[in-house]
Formats: C-alpha cells, structure tokens, sequence
C-alpha cells in the first residue's frame, strides 16, 4: 500500500477535497468500508508493533532488504499495515485531519439535531479519533458534543419550566441548540431581519435562558436552521421543511398575498440579489407565481381544481393560515453554505499567498538569487508549527512565475532573483 501511495501522494496532496474525503471515508456510519474498518480497529504504537513483529514471528527468518535497494525508501520491516497512519503521513501533520473533521462533526450535528437523531454514532466517532490523534487535539471535539446534551437540557428547563413558571407561552415550538461559538468552526450565516412574530418568540426564549444562565447570553444565527411549516390554500394543504430564511420569506405572505422583490428586500433587509434566488423555491413548490418581472402573489387554487376539493377552509389574508414553525437556533441552504466556503478558502489562500511573497522579498534581497528547491525547504521551515501556512512546490512554482510576468522576478540560470529596481 505504503509502495502504490508513493507517486499517488504529490497528486492527492494538491486536491483540495482529499482531506475531506478521507475524513468522510472515517465517519462511515455503517462502518462498510475499509477507512471506517480501520479506525474501529484498535492499533497498537507503530514502533512497539514493529519491534515485536521482528521479535516474536520467527526472527531467524528476517531478512534485510537487498543492497541494490533505494535508501531512501522505507525498510519493508519497518513499514506499517495501518491505512490511517499512511494517510495522514502524506500530510505529514494530523493539523489538517482534525480541522475538517471539526467542519464535518459540525454538519454532522447539526443534522442530528434536525433530525432529533442520538448523536452516540458520533460520540463512538470521537472516541475512536482520540486514539488516533490525541484527546487533548480532540478537546474542541469533545466540547461540540457536550453542547448538544446541555441544549437538551436548555429547552426542556425553559419549555417544561420556566414557561409553566411565569405563566408564558410561546406561539413557536423553539428548539434551540446553543453552541460555544470559541470551540466551533464558523457557521455560515446569512443576516436578515426575522418577522416580527419569530423575534418575539426568540426573544421569550432569550429571557429563560438568561433566567438559567446569568452571565452568558444568546447570539441567534438567524438563517441557521430547520423549520416545519403547514400552509392551507383554498385547494390543498401543504406541510414542508425549510431553512429560516425561506420560511420568513413566505411569513410575509400571511397578511398581503401580493409582494414585490423590491419591498420583501426592505422589509428582510436582505439584497434583492439573493432574495431573488431564495424565492425560487417558493416558485418551483407551485406555492407563490411571478405574474410580473419581481412580482408575486400566492397561488390559492391551482388550474383544474375546484373549492369543492378544498382540503381546508379558504384562506384569508394570501394565503397562509397556520405557521406552525419548528424554529432551530443553528443549516442555510447546502448551495450557499458551499459558495460561502468557497469564498472564504479563496480569499484565505489570496491572503496565504501574499505572506509567502513577503517572506520570498526577504530571502531575495538577503541572498540575491535562489532556486525554486531551495525556496520551498526555507518557507516550509518558516511555516512548520502552522499547518495552514504550508504551500505545495507547484503552489510555489506558480506564485513565482505570476511574479515573473508581472516583472517583479527574473529567473537566471534556473535561480529567482528580484528586478533591480523593485522594491
């Protein structure tokens, strides 16, 4: 295995999603496959296996590798089995394997919790991963899981008790995860302006949680979340799950049934941009109709149908009788959760790039000239405790030949050297 990784390594190394998927590959939650097999198998360290590999199975039958052999090779007694060892030995960091799988743990959970799923597949996970990497890289890990079990226990304190106990009610059945946002990866957000009825169920929901908790407070991710609604048509009733911001959307059309983009955008406060991609899902449900360029009204009886068919009362007001929404405290759309990712590896890697640049100025106007070897082994010397400052050499080769064109680099004798006159 250790001999087919070889060549493999510099192409996988270079993919973006390789590190992801591998992590996936662990996170089986059948356990149906090779990685996933793996890790739940319990490995002994690499150099006590090794050591009694050569002292117990016949060790008068050792032999050493041939002298033709390259040195550079790894010696076949000292090679492992382990595919998780191999892997992550291409990184030659574990850094990189536990950041994603804090992003993937976070998706993870988030789903579970939409779900109302046990998250004991992912405390196995964890379990496991703290064999592999350490418990103490894992604490972050650690501390996501125990705030799912201490959300439990928020909501059933403030639906249970609190409410009963001041006489309150709320309109909307909250379920709320709250998350320590220090120990989390960012979650994307999308701001906008809830309905007024929505803000004030979360705000009743605020005031038992500063009733149980004095010192802290909540941040609400506004377009993070799962919400079941039921709307009722003249014709039909239709119940659906939608992220929150789709559910604000179609909020507005309880008391008008006729909006334009422009004035759903001032009353969301959210860029007619993105507003008009949101409501395209309202139009592919056959739920709301664009009669104009950016204007929509609630489709209350669709072609063919009669009132006579009316699976309830006809409604008033647009449309939407009942929003009995299931509103969650923490997933906007997978779409803009990616686009929002990518954004920001994009504009991480811009920035990654330019101190690299500062740090190849540096070495040139102190040696002259370099090679692109030699300039490589000196930035991996200068980035080797932050695993999110390392650069690949075709990475390196391909920041440097941007350099060439736009003048700021020669290259002579196959060495980079600064242009006399910059600075």
């Amino acid at each position: 295995m250790e001999m087919v990784l070889e060549p493999c390594t510099t192409y996988l190394t270079q993919r973006e999603d390789s590190v992801r998927m591998i992590m996936q590959g662990l996170l089986w939650d059948d356990g149906s496959n090779d990685l996933a097999a793996e890790l739940a198998t319990t490995q002994e360290p690499e150099e006590v296996a090794c050591w009694n590999e050569r002292v117990t199975e016949k060790p008068e039958d050792w032999m050493p590798d041939p002298r033709e052999a390259d040195p550079n090779k790894v010696d076949k007694s000292t090679r492992t089995s382990d595919i998780v060892t191999l892997f992550i030995g291409m990184y030659g960091s574990k850094e990189k394997f536990i950041k994603e799988y804090q992003k993937l743990l976070s998706k993870r959970l988030l789903q579970t919790w939409y779900g109302e799923k046990s998250e004991s597949s992912e405390i196995r996970n964890l379990e496991l991963l703290k064999k592999r990497f350490g418990e103490e890289d894992m604490s972050k890990c650690g501390v996501m899981l125990k705030d799912i079990s201490d959300s439990k226990r928020i909501n059933t304190y403030i639906n249970e008790e609190y409410y009963k106990k001041n006489s309150l009610q709320n309109n909307l059945n909250l379920r709320t995860m709250v998350v320590s946002s220090q120990f989390w990866p960012d979650i994307p957000n999308q701001e906008y302006e809830l309905p007024e009825g929505i803000t004030k169920s979360l705000e009743l929901f605020n005031k038992g949680f500063e009733n149980l908790k004095a010192s802290r407070s909540l941040k609400w991710l506004s377009s993070v979340g799962m919400v079941d609604i039921e709307l009722e048509f003249e014709d039909r009733q239709l119940e659906i799950s939608v992220n929150p911001l789709q559910a604000s959307i179609i909020y507005h059309f309880q008391d008008e049934d006729k909006w334009t983009l422009s004035e759903l955008s001032d009353s969301l406060k959210i860029p007619p941009t993105i507003l008009r991609r949101k409501m395209t899902f309202w139009l592919q449900q056959g739920v709301l109709k664009e009669i104009e360029p950016d204007n929509y009204v609630t489709i209350e009886k669709r072609p063919g149908t009669t009132s006579s068919n009316a699976s309830a009362p006809a409604a008033s007001g647009g449309g939407v009788v009942d929003a009995s929404e299931h509103f969650v405290n923490l997933c906007d759309e997978e779409e803009d959760e990616e686009k929002a990712n990518s954004d920001e590896e994009e504009e991480k890697k811009k920035k990654n790039e330019q101190v690299f640049w500062n740090y190849v100025q540096g070495m040139l106007k102190n040696l002259e000239s370099l090679p692109l070897d030699r300039i490589h082994k000196m930035l991996q010397m200068f980035a080797m405790h932050d695993s999110d400052m390392q650069i690949e050499m075709a990475q390196l080769r391909q920041l440097l030949n941007d350099k060439v064109q736009k003048g700021l680099l020669v290259i002579e004798q196959g060495k980079y050297k600064l242009v006399r006159d910059n600075s």
